[in-house]
């Protein structure tokens, strides 16, 4: 994430009392980016995805290059097979009910904030002066992750999974949210029934 100031001359100390409130504001931004992932779940209409037993993944896997697979998928792999196992499913990958396929996709935003800095006064014959702004930019990598399950059968998606959050630099910070993705995820997903 990188962070741009451009800003007019102002006096010193309307510029302090700004300066204050801006880095409040960026310190609260800062936090929000390190978030949990926003999470939603659909299933398809009339579909009870209790009643499937087993699963495997697609093979390759969208999140895997055309030749190899990625370590982004063994960890996706990882996770999804824990999260659905404790959620009573098997992992049968001869004979599989449900598939797994997952799709990850990364796009650079941007983000332009303009905080006023309120009305300027000078004295002599240019007074009231229209005062100023501060204006802020943030790049950043806005991260979506999907998880699609598909009746192995039928070959249709019966539920899908999306998380989406802003990808950092930092593995740790990324494996940290691509569980907590799943584990969202997952949570919204019924057991399997007995």
């Amino acid at each position: 994430m990188t962070y741009t100031r451009a800003s007019n001359s102002v006096p010193q100390k309307t510029q302090l009392t700004c300066r204050s409130l801006i880095l409040g504001a960026m310190a609260i931004t800062m936090l929000g980016c390190a978030s949990t992932p926003t999470i939603h779940t659909q299933s398809a209409p009339g579909v009870d995805i209790s009643r499937y037993k087993t699963f495997a993944y697609i093979s390759p896997l969208g999140t895997d290059s055309s030749e190899y697979g990625s370590l982004l998928s063994n960890k996706l792999k990882a996770g999804t097979r824990a999260a659905l196992t404790a959620k009573g499913f098997t992992y049968d990958e001869k004979n599989p009910d449900m598939l797994v396929n997952f799709t990850a996709t990364v796009k650079q935003k941007t983000d332009v904030e303009s905080i006023p800095g309120g009305m300027g006064f000078r004295g002599g014959m240019y007074a009231p002066w229209g005062g100023y702004n501060d204006v802020y930019v943030r790049h950043y990598d806005d991260g979506t992750l999907l998880v699609d399950l598909i009746d192995a059968k039928q070959k249709q998606m019966v539920w899908q999974g999306t998380a989406k959050a802003i990808v950092h630099s930092d593995p740790k910070d990324n494996e940290i949210k691509i569980q907590q993705a799943i584990t969202g995820m997952f949570e919204e997903l019924p057991p399997q029934s007995e």
